[in-house]
């Protein structure tokens, strides 16, 4: 309960200052975003949080790990619940890293084979995140594929 008032106090303070926030958190939040066994015991009161009027649609992203095979849902808010794969299920030759660029706009993951750390598809389902692209290197990765996640405006 002490962690859901601190998240709660977190993202009104946010809101009120006109801040986007990223909510980074080992277990999952939303069940959308995994395999449905994996979240937080208390994901409910979370996402209630996260969605909240006081939070005022601040929240931009939930990006999670612990569920091994990654997974991505975008909720009807426009927040982008990201689940990221483990590097153990990869083996040698998996590439489940990367870097998270933010913009005023948009989120971009980039790393050297992007389905490899955020899946486009689990099950053999399409988890509804958008197609990755080739990129060019920059100051922080070399020729990479890069994802997109288009971000709302704030609401206020």
């Amino acid at each position: 309960e002490e962690q859901l008032r601190w998240l709660r106090s977190e993202l009104a303070a946010a809101s009120a200052a006109g801040e986007r926030v990223i909510v980074l958190c080992h277990v999952i939040l939303e069940p959308r975003a995994c395999g449905g066994s994996t979240m937080a015991w208390d994901y409910e009161e979370a996402l209630e949080a996260v969605r909240s009027g006081e939070a005022g649609g601040c929240v931009a992203a939930v990006l999670c790990g612990h569920d091994h095979s990654g997974k991505y849902h975008c909720d009807d808010a426009g927040v982008h619940h990201c689940t990221f794969s483990s590097p153990l299920n990869k083996g040698d030759e998996g590439c489940a890293f990367g870097v998270v660029h933010v913009f005023a706009d948009a989120i971009e993951i980039r790393g050297p084979r992007v389905d490899d750390a955020l899946p486009i598809v689990r099950g053999g389902k399409p988890t509804g995140r958008p197609a990755a692209r080739r990129c060019a290197a920059d100051a922080f990765s070399g020729e990479c594929e890069s994802v997109r996640l288009p971000l709302r405006p704030a609401a206020r």
